[in-house]
């Protein structure tokens, strides 16, 4: 028997879910028959196109699918179809996956260099790559990025200090972040730096986020900061977090709140009775690392 499966092809690229959806249903029933057909989609269909076939082969798991969406994450000329393709990358075996990750971390697109950064933080070997997950979280300019290359930092640092990823990411925040907390030509690169050194538990980074939360207002990192002020902040933490404290915005309310606890827990002067003070009801909970 043969199926002509073109036209479920075609509709991958729309955006009627209503037809886009039961065509990636028929696709994936087709199980390995629909590899070869997926694979001239990947040529010479329109951008919308590829980024249904790259949804297709994530959901099959094809060890014939994988060099397929690495050559889609390393090469296709729509960052959309990249950055599903980087996305997809999390599911596959192929040796080839670390490089094609550590390599989209220079990608053009902000939201290609996300998805890298996501998978980075259990993948990237390379001190070339972490470093670059350094830079990205001190110098790229967009808000969300530098977010996850922070967090990816801060799981790397997880591990055990002596594994050559922890030794080699403290070795960037060394390079990179440390003259900055100086030199830096903003507050907010001065902040980045800080929140990095932080990362180490390095308490030099106090001064500088002491100063962020305090005049960086609608700064995008300054949940960061606060959090970071519960790690490493001194006596002089204590009178900002206890303004921020009184905020009528709850979130950062209740990471004041849990940072001047930890405060408290290793007796900075002051933190106690900051909380003592506090005349709402404790936040329910801990609040997570900020996303």
């Amino acid at each position: 028997m043969t199926i002509d499966a073109t036209a479920w092809v075609y509709a991958l690229g729309s955006d009627d879910l209503f037809e886009s959806g039961p065509a990636e249903d028929k696709l994936v029933n087709l199980g390995p028959a629909a590899v070869p057909l997926l694979a001239r989609a990947l040529e010479r269909e329109p951008a919308p196109v590829r980024v249904g076939v790259v949804g297709v082969l994530d959901r099959l798991k094809l060890p014939e699918g994988e060099p397929l969406l690495l050559r889609a994450a390393a090469d296709d000329a729509d960052e959309d179809a990249r950055h599903a393709a980087v996305q997809a990358l999390d599911g596959v075996k192929d040796a080839q996956r670390r490089q094609v990750v550590e390599a989209a971390l220079h990608d053009a697109s902000p939201q290609v260099r996300r998805a890298a950064l996501a998978l980075c933080a259990k993948l990237c070997l390379a001190p070339a790559a972490i470093d670059r997950v350094v830079q990205i979280a001190i110098d790229d300019q967009a808000p969300p990025t530098g977010a996850w290359a922070l967090l990816s930092v801060a799981a790397i640092l997880s591990e055990d200090p002596k594994t050559l990823r922890a030794t080699y990411a403290a070795a960037a925040i060394e390079e990179q972040a440390r003259p900055l907390l100086v030199s830096g030509i903003s507050l907010e690169e001065r902040t980045r730096a800080a929140l990095l050194l932080a990362a180490l538990g390095d308490p030099a980074a106090a001064p500088v986020l002491v100063q962020a939360a305090r005049e960086a207002k609608g700064q995008p990192y300054r949940l960061h900061v606060v959090y970071a002020l519960g790690e490493v902040g001194n006596c002089d933490a204590v009178p900002v977090l206890t303004d921020l404290l009184r905020s009528s915005d709850v979130t950062m309310a209740a990471y004041s709140y849990d940072a001047l606890r930890k405060l408290a827990g290793r007796g900075v002067p002051g933190a106690t009775q900051a909380l003592a003070a506090y005349k709402r009801p404790p936040p329910p909970g801990l609040p997570p690392p900020p996303p």
